[in-house]
């Protein structure tokens, strides 16, 4: 009898609200859950039992030397991004790292280079948008010639300001937090991965709309430093142009629209629901389907289970392999997924559109090598 696959979730917001049931009914068994502190993992083991999760712990390196683990998912602040990432792949765990890669292009690139020195081993990014089937049709439709030549691209997305909100780290900028890194990476990634063709320059803003919010435990005004709000224009390497706006200080609820214009058609995808538009006015819809319960039915959720189905596969048959099969390249067996390299990438253009913000131009996307 096979011995079941065993993920890592680090972190215990996201990892433990969306991951953990996400990745078990994916096929996963989640092997170990680590949290920050001795009070989290208390607090955890009051709803998660051994049986489920049969360890729950602040000590990484526990997790690190545990030969039963098969894949790390880093779900945490991005400023533990690059040590936890690297000492992961050089313990030889596959890993898969939440977005934005990093707090830097300059950390990005040294997470690219500790991949980069272990090809056996997967690095990828959650990038879950990839894995929805509606987005695989755009990028279908696209390369097929459907929409005809693509002209521009539009992506939409706000979400409104949550009742008795407290500060925490997705506040302050130097932890990594904002809706820059946190959503415009995945639309960043996901224009790349549709068009075939990444950000060459890009123009815009970021701006912080909040000035304080009370502290969980005190209740006293904390500063928020990271960003509430970010519009930015980009301009393709092929030419093709578009603008990402990202708010959350809108009442209504929350959207994402996103829109690629082309000569013979266009297509929306709102939320889970993808409409093609022809030039005669010939409508084509359909809906992402939902994924199975207990699975969440939002689009990072149902990403979620995809992705994590193809990861259970992957590396069941890395596993069945000699490491020299795989010594050029794990993630090749996933090329759907965004790699460290992608990441790399996005991480980038992030940081041009931050530095666009204090220039006021447009900033050129180089990715350091």
């Amino acid at each position: 009898m096979s011995t079941a696959l065993k993920v890592a979730i680090v972190g215990s917001g996201w990892g433990v609200r969306v991951q953990l049931p996400t990745f078990e009914k994916a096929g996963w068994k989640v092997g170990a859950i680590w949290v920050r502190s001795e009070d989290k993992v208390a607090e955890l083991r009051k709803t998660i039992d051994a049986a489920r999760v049969p360890l729950v712990t602040h000590d990484y390196d526990a997790i690190l030397d545990d030969s039963s683990i098969d894949l790390i998912s880093i779900v945490t602040p991005p400023g533990a991004h690059k040590e936890m990432a690297s000492r992961a792949l050089q313990k030889r765990k596959h890993v898969l790292c939440d977005k934005p890669t990093a707090l830097s292009a300059d950390e990005a690139l040294q997470m690219a280079r500790v991949a980069r020195e272990h090809p056996s081993q997967l690095s990828l990014i959650d990038h879950e948008l990839r894995f929805l089937s509606k987005y695989q049709r755009i990028r279908e439709m696209l390369s097929t010639g459907k929409l005809g030549q693509l002209r521009h691209i539009e992506v939409s997305v706000q979400y409104r300001p949550q009742p008795n909100q407290t500060w925490n780290w997705w506040q302050d900028k130097t932890q990594g937090g904002g809706l820059l890194g946190a959503i415009g990476s995945h639309y960043v990634d996901l224009i790349s991965f549709i068009t075939g063709s990444r950000i060459a320059s890009t123009t815009g803003m970021v701006e912080t709309l909040f000035p304080t919010l009370p502290d969980a435990k005190t209740g006293e005004p904390r500063a928020c430093t990271a960003d509430h709000y970010s519009s930015f224009q980009f301009r393709l390497e092929s030419g093709v142009f578009g603008v990402i706006h990202l708010t959350l200080a809108p009442h209504q609820a929350p959207n994402h629209k996103v829109t690629f214009v082309g000569s013979e058609a266009t297509a929306v995808m709102e939320q889970l629901e993808l409409t093609v538009t022809n030039a005669a006015g010939v409508v084509e819809k359909g809906a992402e389907p939902f994924a199975p319960e207990p699975v969440q039915q939002h689009v990072w959720a149902i990403g979620t289970y995809h992705y994590g189905e193809h990861l259970h596969k992957i590396v069941s048959s890395l596993k069945e392999q000699a490491a020299a099969a795989v010594a050029n390249s794990a993630n090749s067996l996933i090329p759907t997924a965004a790699t460290f390299e992608d990441g790399l990438y996005t991480q980038t253009v992030l940081d041009a559109v931050r530095k666009s913000t204090e220039t006021k131009a447009w900033e050129q996307v180089k990715v350091p090598k």
